[in-house]
């Protein structure tokens, strides 16, 4: 109905030259003879209704060829469908046309270039992460095996360092991975308990080194998500609730379910988010200002946390009041 009243519209000086001599030639033969025009009048009606209805068809159907023409060649604008164009439009729009296909080419050449170059970047940022992850791995090493060798507060240093490091290198690649084209999720059936007992013992040294109080509630049961993914939004959580915790650190996780979802709560008592900041938690490079931390942090933690989630089909619902905490929901629908 809408393409047709533009139809109507953009003829419509045709349209209204068309009524106009009807009208007129109806009544030229009005004074001259109005016995034939009362005989006349009904076929001139009826021709009337017929020529409009082929004007209007016409135009509808040359104006649905071009649209068609244009698509196809935004498309792909090649010589042939130049050609097709050309001939729906007419031979006088020859020069714009040709200037429109020589964008459009150097557009797609552009845009292939830019693609290439888009996916050297993403195999250097992941042949980098893991060719860091090496020595990382090897600063592990020495940690566990040479503990009972290092003063504690040294211990307890490079071992800070070793997992700054680590959050970093995945930072960079999680990165990589939610602005590229190819996703490589693999998505299973995880054990909750042992899972974040795993992801907790990373975090075990600096835990207690703050003082933390960690309590975990009812998190039997299982959850269908990407290991790798899931335990990189628990990463970031977690390491909020560090760096921005109180003088008495609480952690708490707990899984509540219902009938549609799984979900995973990450509670601190740490020294929160400022209302006026909460829309903006998952923006990239959002810090706020709240913490002494602020002025070396990224921004980019949550963000890649909420990028991924989109990926992983888990929704984050964060929640906060300044002086009181963070929580933060991870819920995953149940399948």
């Amino acid at each position: 109905m809408k393409y047709s009243v533009r139809v109507l519209k953009k003829y419509s000086a045709w349209f209204a030259a068309c009524l106009f001599i009807n009208m007129l030639s109806a009544l030229l033969i009005w004074i001259a003879d109005i016995n034939a025009f009362k005989s006349l009048m009904y076929i001139m009606v009826l021709s009337s209704v017929i020529i409009f209805g082929a004007l209007f068809f016409t135009a509808r159907k040359n104006e649905m060829e071009k649209e068609r023409a244009f698509i196809s060649f935004i498309q792909d604008p090649t010589v042939s469908r130049e050609q097709a164009l050309l001939k729906s439009v007419g031979y006088e729009n020859k020069e714009i046309i040709s200037l429109i296909a020589e964008a459009l080419k150097q557009r797609e050449t552009d845009y292939a270039k830019a693609q290439t170059n888009l996916a050297d970047y993403q195999e250097y940022v992941e042949a980098w992460t893991h060719e860091t992850k090496i020595p990382i791995a090897l600063l592990t090493l020495i940690l566990d095996s040479r503990k009972d060798e290092l003063p504690e507060n040294i211990f307890i240093k490079l071992d800070h360092i070793r997992n700054k490091m680590k959050e970093a290198v995945e930072q960079m690649l999680f990165y990589s991975k939610v602005k590229g084209e190819q996703k490589d999720y693999l998505f299973e059936h995880i054990e909750i308990k042992p899972f974040i007992d795993e992801v907790l013992e990373d975090y075990n040294i600096i835990l207690n080194e703050k003082g933390f109080k960690t309590m975990l509630k009812n998190i039997d049961g299982q959850v269908f998500t990407d290991k790798r993914g899931f335990r990189f939004i628990l990463n970031q959580i977690i390491s909020n609730s560090v760096k921005y915790s109180s003088k008495a650190p609480v952690l708490e996780i707990e899984l509540l379910k219902n009938e549609k979802n799984n979900i995973l709560c990450v509670r601190d008592n740490g020294i929160g988010v400022k209302k006026c900041d909460m829309p903006y938690i998952f923006q990239k490079g959002f810090t706020g200002d709240t913490g002494e931390n602020r002025a070396t942090a990224t921004g980019m933690g949550l963000y890649l946390a909420y990028e991924m989630s989109k990926d992983m089909k888990i929704t984050l619902e964060a929640g906060s009041e300044l002086g009181k905490g963070f929580e933060m929901k991870i819920i995953f629908p149940n399948l």
